[in-house]
């Protein structure tokens, strides 16, 4: 338990100066469903550890980004609102794990997004996704 005196490391976010052209989750009109009055562990993505063995992949911003993407998904499969044809294209392509809770790669966003031994930033995050 950390002590309030007690200085908390910061193992890979990069803050950076907030631009006016970057988004916000869930102000950007893209429809996002505000998941602040649900029960959020319910749609939380299987297992995703990003500390093994003492080790930190310093990907925490790519984590959070990604975390939130699979819960707004898994709210949206659990009501109902993705087609069956979708589901089953998720399904058919190994987006679903064995609890048909999206699953996508942490690993291959953060390596696409430049992640380095420091962290990211979200802007750099959100920049190279961009443009891919």
């Amino acid at each position: 338990m950390k002590y309030m005196n007690e200085q908390i490391k910061n193992t890979g976010l990069i803050i950076e100066e907030i631009d006016e052209q970057d988004w916000k989750f869930g102000s950007s009109g893209l429809g996002l469903t505000k998941l602040g009055d649900i029960d959020k562990n319910k749609y939380l993505p299987t297992g995703e550890v990003q500390r093994r063995n003492d080790i930190d992949k310093m990907a925490c911003v790519t984590f959070s980004a990604m975390n939130h993407i699979e819960m707004e998904m898994n709210y949206r499969i659990d009501q109902k609102e993705i087609s069956v044809g979708n589901l089953k294209w998720l399904e058919d392509n190994g987006y679903l794990d064995n609890y048909g809770k999206l699953d996508l790669s942490d690993r291959y966003i953060a390596k696409l997004s430049n992640t380095s031994s420091s962290g990211n930033s979200l802007q750099n995050l959100n920049y190279h996704i961009e443009n891919q």
